[in-house]
């Protein structure tokens, strides 16, 4: 009749500016998953300058735990103070030597 036929158009992004930057719009593909990788990475990096410092914070306290215990069974090892940890740590010891 007419002769007109269904048609379709769409928009390609083939670059994006934003504040004077201009980037391709594959930086704009971020899954949750790589957000969560850089998030955990600047966590880790902040626990280790906190450490370093000696300032608590809550992403260091665990680490500050953990090397504290390490300090306390490296004393009980080489004194008579017991308990259940140092007690494996004494017993691996007495096999090495």
């Amino acid at each position: 009749m007419l002769n007109i036929s269904p048609f379709s158009y769409g928009l390609q992004v083939e670059q994006v500016y934003d504040s004077g930057t201009i980037f391709a719009p594959a930086i704009l593909d971020i899954k949750p998953e790589d957000l969560r990788e850089k998030f955990l990475a600047g966590v880790a990096n902040l626990a280790s300058v906190c450490l370093a410092i000696g300032y608590p914070t809550t992403a260091s306290v665990p680490h500050s735990i953990a090397n504290g215990f390490k300090n306390l069974l490296a004393v009980a090892a080489v004194t008579e103070i017991e308990f259940k940890e140092a007690a494996t740590i004494k017993e691996y010891l007495k096999i090495s030597v």
